[in-house]
């Protein structure tokens, strides 16, 4: 898994990253100082963490949500949980959506 990985690197590249992987490829590109290349899954699937999770046994960095202090200043952990799930639904009646 992208975030216990321990080693170094120069740069990084995830693809379709799912769900949490395309933060946790960043905190690991960030942590290494790496150079990196992100494009996250279409679909948001975040898994809700209630709060911060610490580098632990296995895991190299923490992850909370939502990752940068301008969202966390503008809406709640519960508030951006939700504007995240809105990437889980489909767009039926809007131009170009389903």
């Amino acid at each position: 898994n992208v975030e216990d990985y321990e080693g170094k690197f120069d740069v990084a590249l995830a693809m379709h990253a799912c769900g949490n992987a395309s933060d946790y490829a960043q905190a690991q590109a960030i942590r290494c100082g790496a150079s990196y290349v992100l494009a996250p899954c279409c679909v948001g699937k975040l898994k809700a963490s209630g709060g911060a999770k610490p580098p632990g046994p296995g895991r190299t960095v923490a992850l909370t949500h939502p990752r940068s202090e301008a969202m966390r200043l503008a809406c709640s952990h519960e508030e951006f949980m939700a504007l995240a799930s809105f990437a889980d639904h489909e767009a039926g009646g809007c131009p170009g959506g389903g």
